[in-house]
């Protein structure tokens, strides 16, 4: 089984919380610009991350079935079970095609179900220690691959 999925990691992440003696407050520097946004597109199989894409763009239909034919097929082992959530950018049929051409199965989750899809653990975990780190997406992602 294969899951894959997109998140965006805005570019002006910040700590929420900071240390100070008791009764102090914490000051810091917030910017009121706005910032770009890094996407990442990736599939993983058991803890494995197959295919990771960032890309600074909006994610489109054709992001997602460029990013399969290019990436994600080259990485599956034969016969896989892609499961992928119900964004509303995917085109299913399309997507559908591209895998069962090459001999996969795809599964589409229903739809609100973030909890069935378990990248959405891996996000996190990025998005946290982005949070806490102050480390770049790509610099984060050629840690853990």
């Amino acid at each position: 089984m294969v899951y894959f999925d997109e998140s965006g990691f805005a570019g002006d992440t910040l700590r929420p919380h900071g240390w100070a003696i008791r009764g102090r407050q914490v000051f810091g520097r917030i910017s009121g610009k706005h910032h770009n946004r890094t996407n990442l597109i990736m599939a993983q199989r058991v803890s494995d991350w197959l295919a990771p894409m960032r890309f600074e763009a909006s994610c489109t239909h054709l992001t997602v079935t460029t990013w399969i034919e290019k990436m994600l097929l080259p990485a599956l082992r034969s016969n896989s079970l892609v499961i992928m959530d119900n964004a509303p950018f995917q085109n299913k049929p399309k997507i559908l095609q591209l895998l069962a051409a090459a001999g996969h199965t795809l599964l589409p989750l229903p739809r609100y179900s973030p909890d069935f899809n378990s990248i959405e653990q891996a996000f996190a975990i990025l998005k946290r220690q982005r949070q806490f780190s102050g480390r770049k997406v790509g610099e984060l992602i050629s840690c853990h691959s």
